[in-house]
């Protein structure tokens, strides 16, 4: 803990919690962008396993739990060929622009059917101009995908941490009204994505991959509503 924050004498208990807060929520939502844009590689397992080890300081929380059935998700994996096996099915699961035979594209244009998916596209393309992002990962192709909403999400809490250590109040309070903004934007699509996959997958570890992104979602929203809450008053 001690190399992640400094300073920390100069700051308010609150603050000081604030921080780690946002640090956590930035490595989680860039984390599990990962797994989405490049599937359960070698480096992305071992980032998911070294992260469930601060679980342990809240073994009860919702995320907490999430996090142990996906590393118990992916100590359960059998065969010397699971690596291929979770890549084959990564391929069949995100492919194409449209969700069709069995495939669930994680692009945000493909679960909004009453919007023109050049409107949806556009609109997230706004608010990651608004935040002074361009193009955030080109190699996942339109910026719609849900890898790269969740890289914007982790962005932004990174950016949140830096304003909390330099004692920026209104700044941070300023980022986390972004944040609320773009994960109401997020939870208006993504648990139907994330039910559809979790229907289609033949692999536990994607199943425990999509409870994972919701418990996130759902909590990471509720932190950020609270701390807002506060910071109001």
């Amino acid at each position: 803990m001690e190399n992640r924050i400094d300073n920390l004498s100069s700051m308010t208990m609150v603050n000081a919690e604030r921080l780690v807060s946002a640090q956590g929520r930035s490595r989680l939502f860039w984390l599990l962008a990962e797994a989405l844009l490049r599937g359960f590689q070698t480096e992305v397992v071992s980032g998911i396993k070294e992260q469930e080890d601060t679980a342990a300081v809240a073994p009860n929380d919702p995320l907490s739990a999430a996090w142990r059935n996906l590393v118990a998700a992916l100590d359960n994996l059998g065969g010397d060929d699971w690596e291929q096996r979770l890549a084959v099915e990564h391929t069949r699961l995100f492919a194409g622009l449209q969700p069709v035979a069995g495939s669930v594209p994680p692009f945000e244009s493909a679960w909004r059917p009453d919007h023109e998916p050049g409107e949806v596209a556009h609109a997230v393309q706004q608010a990651y101009a608004a935040a002074g992002f361009a193009d955030i990962d080109i190699e996942a192709g339109p910026q719609d995908h849900l890898a790269v909403e969740l890289k914007f999400i982790a962005l932004l809490a990174w950016r949140e941490a830096e304003v909390w250590r330099q004692g920026n109040e209104a700044d941070a309070a300023s980022l986390i009204q972004q944040q609320q903004t773009f994960f109401d934007r997020c939870l208006d699509w993504v648990p139907r994505w994330v039910d559809s996959l979790a229907g289609q997958t033949r692999e536990p570890v994607y199943r425990a991959l999509m409870d994972m992104i919701r418990t996130g979602l759902t909590q990471a929203t509720e932190d950020l509503k609270e701390a807002g809450a506060v910071m109001t008053t």
